[in-house]
């Protein structure tokens, strides 16, 4: 049963791509001639509804009939459903089912005589459908894809962005250093050019004249040449 059911739907999906695209007759403003073991002649009018004429005696018309299309299928109703017709067109042939209350089903084969209007580049409503499934699925992907852009751009500028902070923070830190650096230098410097003038005036202070000592402060002397010894290294 199941495979039986996969082979209809398969034979109406081949139908359909077989149709898909093609010039198709449309039934509004058309005559046809069907033969489904009696000759009939089916006129089919805009507004839905048909007429179909045979011959038993002499000729009969009946108007009881409407008709739905759908791209190459076809259905006609006849007397309220006591007569129903199901069909695709093909160029401009017809081949169809036909199911009879009466007489029950049988096939149906005809031709057109007369028509107004075609289909131009019909596409079935599955066929439709698939392609705005398929449109939308591209249009989702591409979103996706500009998402995905956007987050890694994102995510570099965010990195760029660190790196220069912590380029910041590592020279900020560098030139504390550096600083740190040239005023330890510097003072360590001055120190040692106060040690120098401190031995400097400890050397004069010693080969002075005992009455120029007397009329001299002795710390006051050693402190400027500490002072002095400092101040000519700050500026060698």
């Amino acid at each position: 049963m199941k495979k039986l059911l996969m082979i209809i739907v398969l034979g109406l999906m081949w139908s359909e791509l077989v149709y898909a695209g093609q010039k198709i007759i449309y039934l509004g403003g058309s005559s046809w001639k069907m033969d489904d073991g009696k000759d009939k002649d089916f006129t089919f009018f805009q507004d839905g509804s048909c007429e179909y004429s045979y011959i038993n005696l002499w000729r009969s018309t009946y108007k009881d009939c409407q008709w739905q299309q759908e791209g190459p299928k076809v259905k006609i109703i006849i007397n309220k459903g006591y007569y129903i017709i199901d069909g695709y067109i093909s160029g401009q042939n017809f081949k169809g089912r036909s199911l009879s209350k009466s007489h029950g089903t049988g096939d149906i084969r005809g031709y057109v005589t007369f028509y107004e209007k075609v289909y131009k580049n019909w596409i079935s409503p599955e066929e439709q459908k698939r392609i705005a499934e398929e449109k939308k699925r591209l249009e989702y992907e591409k979103e996706m894809q500009r998402q995905a852009r956007e987050y890694e751009e994102r995510k570099r500028l965010a990195e760029a962005n660190n790196n220069t902070k912590s380029n910041s923070n590592s020279s900020g830190r560098e030139r504390a250093k550096q600083v740190a650096s040239y005023k330890a230098g510097g003072a360590m410097k001055g120190f040692l050019g106060g040690l120098i003038g401190l031995a400097i005036g400890f050397g004069l202070y010693s080969i002075m004249d005992r009455k120029i000592k007397n009329k001299l402060n002795d710390k006051f002397f050693l402190g400027a040449a500490f002072f002095i010894g400092w101040i000519i290294t700050k500026f060698i």
